[in-house]
């Protein structure tokens, strides 16, 4: 379980709204922010000093480099207390080292940050608001790459956190996914590779066995073969009811793949969440990275033919494809194979007992 979360973001994502509605599922949290560490410290100067200095002007002429490195690491002490969310540019750093800090991450893009923006700003238009947020965040930017040498809106930063992007969820949604990464920490394995590859028979397989994992039904848009079940294999549906689930927002991850449309449904996903299932995925390259960005730590499983010719014989076994198809599919697997360096983990599917064996151990040791 954890016990903190740490959270960043851009200006105007949304971050602050996201917290005051996480503290209405926390009963007992705390939120602590760098600039409240910073303005305790200001109350403490000014009845010691007397001065008259705003805080604006103390922060300016008063607060050295040694100053925000100290309160820093104050935030870091209150993270270790637990049931604590830490609001700060630079939540990372403020967790560092620390497995029970959930990091969180929240993004939107500038058009919805800038809308978001109008309330403070009403004599400004949508473009020269922009430019504020710009501004605002290069500031903040150049603040951090000069005391802590760490750029806090660059997203690489966060391959390890939950990243929320809150142009594409509800606050009620942004909400769930945090509560059940907070309370399940459960683990999310991912098994992928070209068509033809055999992902889907591994995942089968691996499903049959004694273990907690747990799937998500993907929907597709495509033709159900003759061996497969509807609700069972995959939920089909025509491409406009996928596309309304799309605009509704429902879905949690989806991608065309050869002219059809594949995803999964937000409210599967979160339910197995909060149950602390471990879950299970056999989806296409494009669905995976989808997920990884979601949920960095998620364990990914590169599926590999033994060759493209075998792949061939595979995809043309099936029946259901014409030879331009298959000269398609090829193509595109040949471009995903070399994607597969990036992965940690590869399994060669030249022998199905033996590749469900290796996907099993790859399991179990994480």
């Amino acid at each position: 379980m954890y016990k903190s979360i740490a959270i960043a973001g851009l200006p105007k994502s949304g971050k602050s709204a996201l917290i005051n509605e996480l503290l209405k599922h926390l009963p007992g949290w705390k939120v602590h922010s760098i600039g409240d560490l910073l303005r305790e410290r200001y109350a403490l100067w000014r009845n010691k000093t007397n001065s008259h200095l705003t805080f604006e002007e103390y922060y300016k002429e008063i607060v050295t480099k040694e100053d925000i490195l100290e309160v820093n690491n104050e935030a870091r002490d209150l993270l270790k207390k637990g049931k604590v969310i830490l609001d700060s540019r630079f939540a990372k750093l403020n967790s560092a080292g620390f497995s029970d800090v959930l990091l969180v991450f929240v993004k939107a893009n500038l058009e919805v940050r800038a809308t978001r923006a109008r309330e403070a700003y009403p004599e400004k238009n949508l473009s020269e608001i922009k430019n504020i947020l710009i501004g605002r965040e290069e500031d903040e930017q150049k603040w951090g790459e000069n005391i802590f040498n760490f750029t806090y809106n660059d997203e690489e930063n966060y391959s390890s956190a939950l990243v929320i992007d809150s142009s594409e969820l509800t606050i009620s949604e942004e909400t769930n996914f945090i509560l059940a990464k907070l309370r399940s920490k459960a683990k999310i394995f991912i098994i992928t590779g070209p068509s033809g590859a055999g992902k889907t028979t591994i995942f089968e397989e691996i499903l049959k066995l004694p273990s907690d994992l747990a799937r998500v039904i993907t929907y597709t848009t495509r033709k159900k073969r003759e061996n497969e079940i509807d609700g069972k294999d995959y939920h089909f549906i025509s491409k406009e009811s996928f596309l309304e689930k799309v605009s509704s927002k429902k879905m949690f991850e989806y991608a065309e793949v050869y002219g059809n449309l594949y995803g999964s449904s937000k409210e599967a996903v979160e339910k197995l969440l909060s149950t602390g299932k471990e879950i299970l995925f056999a989806i296409d390259l494009r669905g995976a990275e989808t997920i990884k960005e979601i949920f960095p730590e998620s364990i990914e499983i590169f599926i590999l033919p033994p060759s493209l010719e075998e792949l061939g014989k595979r995809i043309n076994k099936r029946g259901d494809k014409n030879k331009s198809d298959i000269a398609q599919r090829l193509e595109e697997a040949g471009k995903e194979i070399v994607k597969s360096k990036f992965f940690k983990h590869i399994v060669i599917n030249d022998d199905l007992n033996k590749a469900v064996f290796e996907v099993r151990q790859i399991i179990q040791a994480n």
